[in-house]
């Protein structure tokens, strides 16, 4: 009831009441006014720092307002405190409030009094209702009834915080205050927040036009384009710093003040520029020519507006301008690639088709494509689309199969974006087939979709037939390269100043002794003999130089440390930038035909000297002749006395000097040469025969026959001869006994296996090994055996002709002698004779006669006798005077043949010389053959050559005494000449002379 009647009592307020506790809201809300400048006055969010000086500030306004309140007594009093924190918890929310109510608190129970903790009670309450409204709120602006209910629940907070009161003071406060504290305190809560919330929207909105207004500042300031504002009289009334770069000036410069008409390259432009802004009010990306501050010339792409008062009178100009120089300049240089690259493209000899996605219409084909197509444009691209294509363009692939469109490349690059390439072939209309090599990509837009494909192709027919045919040309070069097994390839690279092997030949391994995984990334220095080190530079020098070094002749070096001569080209190997990276070196070894050339040098040495020892072998025979007939006639005519044996001392000397000389004509290969078909195994046992009387005992000499046949054609004493010398010479190498082998074989030579400086041919040869076990030669030695006169054995034990005579003899039957030994190894002694299938007996004998008397019953025969040496035919003069025959002697074969052609029914016999000056014996002997084909002759020579003496044999000549000869060999031979026919028969005959006559 007192609750009731105190409520009902506080209907009628006391007017003072009121008035004092308007005042104190009046107050607070001019100080409210104030803290809002200040609470907006922050321009940032509100940091804690922040918070807590403006909790601090509506803490001030609650002290102000507790220092005027409504006393009910001096304990209690009751003022607009609670509003003030309410309202700062709604604006500032909890620490705000906090901040705001706390020292609130602490000053009223400062205070005291019996309502001190009503006082805090509605304090705290008050706080919580803001705060509890501040989150509710959520950042949107306060409207009136939020405040209403704020009010309205501060008030309530208020009267129920009085029940902290003494009873009778809160229920005389209640019938006194309540009525003011309900009118007052939600009104009031409008009025401040209102307040509060008014110059909070009037100041956000002058910081949000700041805001605005610094932002578009801003935003011209980092505008790429030129911003201005200009006047009508061309004065710059504001820009951006943009503007300035555009026209050259820095940063710092302003153009404010400065005309624009300055910077028009030309004024006239500026005047139609004006025109049409005036007309337009507006212009948009207008072209414009302008200087810079250098006054250098670009353009700019304008936009402007003209702005109008309110009566339409032009008052300035602002706009944008934007430097399209650059933009300008690529775009021409864009043009002009595009145009470059439709050119490229026509005249391109590369097909070029361009198709659109997704249908895959062709779009382009050039000309090369046109061609290369082999159609007409209109068969090939006017309406062709995907499926199209392979029955177009006819597409096969390589095996002949017609091409469906997916496995185009053009299809794929449209419908699936795979870029590749493929080869396959076009058939043309006229039946031919061209290969083509075919490329395609997918053509995509910005947001790589596909919009297009490209094909690119070319005929490559040509291209693959030169590939095989270079193909072929590299597996021949591969297989030289593999093949050569004389020559040598060797790569190198260049490593520092130095040249190492990169590739070695399967004929340098051969050539040189080492493995390719050997020598591989060693220096090709390795391959030179020492001292050669000023050649390794040169070359290096001419290579560097990017030339090629070629050697004449000169000498490497095996592994094994041998020295060979060689010929050899280094040629400099190139990058594909032109520059030098190494070598490749052709080596050729030339050890065989280095042989060969010392071979053939002393083939011709040794046939030099053959013609040497021959010629003297003739005069000395010559004279020989004379000494011997002479002796004879002496020994013929002296009785057994004193000077008997004389003449035979002079006959012995004679022979002993004639056997010299026939050893001088078996190495010049001349002599008296009967060859017939013999058994060679039967020679060679018959020298074996003699040598088993003649060599040391303690040789041991073996026979092994293999050859079947062993038939050769040639001169039976002349073969034995021959191995006779060798034989001896082999039991002179071992004076302590050994073994001697005589062995054969046949061997089948081909043409390769003949040296051009040997007597030998193909065919079928008897091969011949006389082998001993001796002290052996040396290589010096051997080059030097064949020679006349060159002996190893001491001085007066040999004359150095023995196998000189084996070596003419050899040469003389067609054959070959070559020798193979080593110091202490002993010796081989290898012939080649060519084989006959032959074996009939050719030799022919004559019945032995002594003495010079001669009985015949017949009457004189007359001897012609020819010869250039006087003194010769003085002795056949009085040998055949003295056997009782009647002579007629000629100097010359001219004047022999003009004597028989004059008298020769007359003439029985010529005795002929066969080398002559002027026409030789052979010569003459045809000439008078001529006259009388039944011509018997001699030939009587110191030497004959084999064919010299074949040849005549064969046409006629009835016998051959070789000079010198005995006087009983001479008349042996002259009864031999006659017994072969009858000069009257011969008369009886039909003869050329008849013919003459």
């Amino acid at each position: 009831m007192w609750m009731k009647s105190a409520f009902l009592g506080g209907l009628m307020p006391d007017v003072k009441v009121i008035l004092e506790l308007g005042q104190n809201i009046s107050v607070l809300m001019l100080l409210v006014f104030v803290a809002s400048h200040i609470f907006y006055s922050f321009k940032r969010p509100l940091r804690p720092s922040d918070q807590i000086s403006l909790g601090l500030i509506f803490a001030f306004i609650a002290f102000v307002g507790m220092l005027i309140p409504v006393e009910y007594s001096k304990e209690v009093f009751i003022d607009g405190r609670v509003i003030i924190v309410a309202i700062a918890g709604i604006f500032g929310g909890p620490a705000v409030g906090i901040t705001a109510g706390l020292p609130v608190c602490i000053y009223r129970m400062f205070l005291g009094g019996a309502g001190a903790h009503a006082g805090v009670l509605e304090i705290v309450f008050s706080v919580l209702v803001g705060v509890v409204m501040c989150k509710f709120l959520r950042g949107r602006p306060p409207r009136v009834w939020h405040y209403i209910a704020v009010g309205i629940l501060v008030t309530a907070g208020s009267i129920l915080s009085g029940f902290a009161l003494p009873p009778e003071i809160f229920h005389h406060a209640l019938r006194t205050h309540a009525m003011a504290m309900v009118v007052f305190y939600p009104v009031g809560t409008v009025f401040i927040g209102m307040l509060f919330s008014i110059e909070g929207a009037k100041q956000e909105a002058m910081l949000k036009s700041r805001y605005n207004e610094e932002k578009y500042m801003e935003m011209l300031k980092n505008l790429s384009e030129g911003f201005f504002n200009v006047a009508m009289d061309s004065t710059i009334l504001d820009h951006n710093l943009a503007l300035s770069r555009i026209l050259g000036f820095d940063d710092n410069t302003s153009l404010k003040g400065r005309k624009t008409v300055d910077f028009f390259e030309n004024p006239r432009h500026r005047e139609r520029y004006l025109a049409q802004l005036e007309r337009d009010g507006e212009v948009r990306d207008y072209i414009l020519k302008t200087l810079r501050a250098d006054s250098r010339p670009m353009t700019c792409r304008l936009n402007s507006r003209l702005i109008r008062d309110k009566n339409g009178k032009p008052l300035r100009i602002e706009g944008t301008i934007f430097d399209i120089t650059e933009q300008i300049k690529t775009q021409k240089e864009l043009h002009e690639a595009r145009a470059m690259l439709a050119a490229a493209m026509d005249q391109s000899p590369v097909g070029i088709a361009i198709a659109d996605a997704p249908d895959g219409k062709l779009r382009y084909v050039n000309e090369a494509g046109i061609r290369i197509g082999g159609r007409s444009k209109a068969e090939l691209v006017d309406g062709v689309s995907i499926d199209e294509y392979a029955t177009r363009w006819q597409v096969f692939d390589l095996n002949g199969q017609k091409m469906d469109k997916y496995s185009l490349p053009l299809t794929r690059a449209i419908e699936s974006g795979i870029q590749g390439g493929k080869e396959m072939v076009i058939r043309r209309p006229d039946g031919d087939s061209r290969r083509i090599l075919f490329n395609a990509a997918p053509i995509r837009d910005e947001n790589s979709k596909i919009i297009a494909g490209i094909a690119v192709f070319m005929d490559i027919t040509d291209l693959r037939a030169a590939e095989e045919s270079l193909l072929e040309k590299d597996e021949f070069l591969r297989t030289t390269y593999i093949a050569a097994e004389n020559v040598a390839f060797i790569s190198t690279v260049f490593q520092g100043d130095d040249r190492v092997v990169s590739d070695f030949s399967p004929g340098a391994e051969k050539m040189f002794g080492y493995t390719k995984k050997e020598i591989l990334g060693k220096s090709v220095a390795l391959l030179y003999p020492e001292g050669m080190a000023n050649q390794i530079r040169n070359i290096q020098k001419v290579l560097s130089e990017g030339r090629f070094f070629s050697s004449s002749q000169t000498e490497l070096l095996r592994k094994s440390g041998e020295n060979f001569p060689v010929l050899f080209s280094v040629y400099p190997r190139f990058d594909s930038r032109g520059k030098v990276i190494g070598s490749l070196g052709v080596v050729l070894d030339i050890s065989l035909e280095k042989e060969m050339e010392r071979k053939l040098r002393h083939s011709e040495k040794m046939e030099a000297i053959g013609q040497l020892a021959g010629g003297i072998a003739h005069d000395f025979n010559n004279m020989l002749g004379v000494i011997k007939g002479y002796a004879d006639l002496l020994i013929a005519s002296l009785g057994n006395d004193e000077h008997k044996e004389y003449a035979r001392n002079i006959n012995r000397a004679a022979n002993r000097s004639s056997s010299l000389t026939a050893q001088l004509l078996a190495f010049a290969r001349k002599g008296q040469y009967q060859p017939s078909a013999l058994d060679f195994h039967h020679i060679v046992s018959e020298t074996v025969t003699m040598l088993e009387h003649t060599i040391n005992k303690n040789v041991e000499i073996h026979q092994i026959f293999k050859a079947d046949p062993a038939t050769v054609k040639g001169d039976s004493n002349q073969l034995i001869n021959a191995l006779l010398n060798m034989a001896i010479n082999a039991s002179d190498a071992m004076p302590e006994g050994g073994m001697l082998t005589f062995a054969t074989d046949t061997l089948d030579l081909a043409e390769k296996d003949c040296p051009a400086n040997s007597e030998l041919s193909p065919g079928r040869h008897l091969e011949v090994l006389v082998s001993d076990t001796g002290k052996g030669m040396t290589e010096e030695v051997q080059k030097h055996i064949f020679e006349p006169f060159f002996t190893t054995k001491p001085k007066g034990k040999g004359t150095g002709m023995g196998l000189a005579a084996v070596y003419g003899i050899v040469k003389l039957h067609s054959g070959d002698i070559t020798v193979k030994s080593s110091p202490g190894e002993g010796s081989t002694f290898r012939i080649l004779i060519p084989l006959s299938f032959d074996l009939a007996e050719s030799e022919r004998s004559v019945s032995k006669e002594t003495g010079l008397s001669r009985k015949t019953s017949r009457k004189k025969q007359t001897v012609l006798v020819v010869d250039d040496e006087k003194l010769f035919r003085k002795l056949a003069e009085d040998l055949l005077v003295k056997l009782g025959y009647n002579v007629l002697t000629s100097s010359s074969g001219k004047e022999a043949i003009e004597i028989y052609r004059k008298s020769w029914r007359k003439i029985d016999l010529v005795l002929l010389d066969m080398l002559m000056p002027g026409i030789n014996g052979k010569e003459a002997f045809r000439a008078m053959k001529q006259v009388n084909p039944a011509i018997k002759a001699i030939v009587a020579s110191g030497f004959s050559t084999d064919a010299d003496a074949k040849e005549v044999l064969e046409e006629g000549i009835v016998a051959f005494i070789e000079k010198p000869f005995a006087a009983a060999d001479f008349k042996k031979t002259l009864s031999k000449a006659f017994l072969e026919g009858s000069p009257r028969a011969a008369r009886q005959g039909k003869t050329g002379a008849d013919k003459q006559l």
